[in-house]
């Protein structure tokens, strides 16, 4: 297992497995005392790259770029076009020490790792993302509008389920996506079924999903105040980014009387699994939060819409204000039933499969390959 530095260019510590390595490339450069070509003797090749993506966008959305921002674009593609020279010697060497059978990581959107599974598929090895987070048919990076051959993008994609399947445009077979749901969020779901069995709850709770959104803080503060006391507890769960910064950011949130989970004593599935009634805009928590059976309510503001499948599928609803939120709160009486349809249960053993049939397709085409080169 391999991992790439976290922001500020440090790793966590201490970590849960011996088996993991950290990517270097800096020290790998010191020690075999590399150099790659420098900007100026790839100018020529990333003008033209410049050159063609600039006409494509300008056409596209219909504009004109000034002097300044060509000026970017082009010191951005010299910038990569020299890093990937340097990443795939890097990944390269590492391959071939290596020689893993399958390569699997996350966020393939990644320059690193679309370097990697370039690198991979020229080396013969199998290249696997699997999904973190929510994809579906908004996410660019995995919606093509026509046939592509894409290097850098994965062989196979693992998605948490079959919505995945039905949603995305991927410059990949479908038979080469396998659903395999989510080991973290199966272990989660079992975890809290099991403590919270014989918990007995004083009030009703409500949970506001914060993704950045000031609406869904004003509408969490908005319910606080409309609602009993006695009866109802509402949180606001902010994104990891807000921990810091949400004093400064929302600045009538401090004294509203909303609970505010802006730390790591309790993960997200806890307030999944003890809420009665969940709200947000377009986070990937709302599709994982059909594993349990809160209510699911999708607040029709920003980007809303990357949420439609699942009013479509009727696993949540859409509200439009505080007023409605409310009205269907006070006539709810029964639980909503569990959905696997966007994280299929049973997880490592639908991996385990999905890797097992990935290495006996290549072991299959290895075959092939072997038998037509002796005839």
């Amino acid at each position: 297992m391999f991992e790439l530095q976290h922001a500020d260019n440090f790793h966590f510590k201490p970590v849960k497995t011996k088996n993991l390595r950290y990517i270097d490339q800096v020290q790998f450069m010191k020690i075999f005392h590399k150099k790659y070509c420098t900007e100026s003797v790839c100018h020529k090749e990333s003008k033209k790259v410049a050159d063609y993506l600039i006409k494509i966008l300008e056409n596209a959305f219909e504009i004109v770029f000034g002097v300044k921002e060509k000026k970017k674009i082009m010191q951005i593609i010299v910038h990569k076009v020299t890093a990937r020279d340097g990443l795939k010697d890097y990944y390269g060497y590492l391959l071939k020490r290596i020689k893993p059978k399958i390569i699997i990581y996350v966020v393939g959107t990644g320059f690193d790792q679309m370097i990697l599974g370039e690198t991979g598929r020229e080396l013969g090895i199998p290249t696997v993302e699997i999904q973190h987070g929510h994809i579906g048919r908004g996410h660019l990076g995995y919606n093509f509008n026509c046939d592509v051959c894409l290097n850098s993008f994965p062989e196979y994609l693992f998605v948490t389920g079959q919505h995945e399947v039905e949603a995305i445009r991927p410059p990949i077979p479908k038979e080469n996506i396998y659903i395999t749901g989510s080991p973290e969020l199966d272990f989660k779901v079992n975890y809290y079924k099991k403590k919270l069995q014989n918990r007995k709850k004083l009030k009703k709770i409500i949970t506001f999903i914060s993704g950045g959104e000031r609406e869904i803080v004003d509408a969490a503060i908005e319910m606080y105040q409309k609602l009993d006391k006695d009866q109802y507890k509402i949180y606001l769960k902010l994104h990891p980014s807000e921990y810091t910064s949400w004093r400064k950011k929302y600045c009538k949130l401090e004294n509203s009387g909303v609970c505010v989970v802006d730390g790591s004593l309790h993960d997200i599935y806890y307030y999944l699994a003890i809420s009665d009634y969940l709200v947000g805009v377009a986070s990937a928590v709302l599709f994982e939060a059909t594993r349990f059976e809160c209510d699911i309510m999708v607040l029709k503001t920003g980007r809303y819409f990357n949420a439609e499948s699942l009013i479509n599928t009727g696993n949540g609803v859409y509200i439009s204000s505080t007023e409605e939120a409310i009205k269907r709160i006070h006539s709810m009486s029964s639980k909503r039933t569990t959905s696997d349809f966007y994280h299929r249960r049973n997880s490592c053993q639908l991996i385990y499969r999905a890797i097992d049939a990935i290495l006996d397709k290549k072991g299959e085409e290895q075959k092939s390959e072997n038998v037509y080169g002796t005839e």
